[in-house]
C-alpha cells in the first residue's frame, strides 16, 4: 500500500466526505488539541480539493498552525498533499508551471501522513450547531454525543440497548 492510499484510509476515518460535499465546511473538536477546520475548495468528477487546518487568533489575526491543501481521489482511494503553510512560510508541491518539486512533495506527504495519524489519536469529533456529533459505526447514523451512554461509548444508546436486549433474550433462565 502506498503512502497516498494509507493517507486516504486515515482521512476517511477522520472526516465524513459525503457530509463535507453537502456542507462545504466542517469543524471538529478535541479536548486535547486545537479545533480542526476542513473546507471544501474545489471538486470535479475525479477529485476533491480541501483545506485542513488548525487555527488560532494572535493579536486579532487568524493564524494557521498548519493549514494544508490536499487533493482526494475518491475513485482510486488516494490523497496527496498540495500545499503547506504556517506562520513561518508557504510551500507547494507543484511550481507555477505545474512541475513537481520531488523533495517538497516527499516532505509534505510525509508530514501529512504523520499529521493524520496524530489527528486520529486526538479523538476529534464533529462539531455542528453547538453540538458535538459522533458517527455510530453500528447503525451508521451521525448523532448528538448525548445519544451515547457515556462519552467513551463506541456505539449509540439505541444500538447498545438492542445488543443488551438480544443478549438477554439468549440467556436461559431456569
Amino acid at each position: 500500500m502506498t503512502i497516498y492510499e494509507k493517507m486516504y484510509k486515515k482521512l476517511a476515518k477522520i472526516i465524513d466526505l459525503d457530509l463535507l460535499l453537502k456542507e462545504e465546511y466542517l469543524k471538529y473538536k478535541s479536548n486535547i488539541a486545537m479545533d480542526l477546520n476542513i473546507n471544501l475548495l474545489f471538486r470535479n468528477k475525479y477529485s476533491i480539493r480541501i483545506s485542513l487546518a488548525h487555527n488560532y487568533i494572535q493579536n486579532g489575526d487568524l493564524m494557521c498552525d498548519p493549514d494544508m491543501e490536499i487533493i482526494i481521489y475518491p475513485e482510486s482511494k488516494m490523497v496527496e498533499a498540495l500545499t503547506y503553510q504556517d506562520c513561518f512560510g508557504y510551500r507547494r508541491v507543484y511550481d507555477k508551471k505545474g512541475r513537481v518539486l520531488p523533495k517538497t512533495k516527499n516532505q509534505l506527504n510525509t508530514f501529512l501522513n504523520q499529521w493524520l495519524s496524530n489527528i486520529l489519536q486526538q479523538n476529534f469529533e464533529l462539531y455542528k450547531e453547538n453540538k458535538i456529533l459522533r458517527n455510530c459505526p453500528k447503525c451508521r447514523q451521525l448523532l448528538d454525543i448525548k445519544e451515547f451512554m457515556t462519552p467513551e461509548a463506541k456505539i449509540c444508546r439505541s444500538c447498545q440497548m438492542q445488543s443488551i436486549n438480544k443478549l438477554a433474550g439468549e440467556v436461559n433462565v431456569c
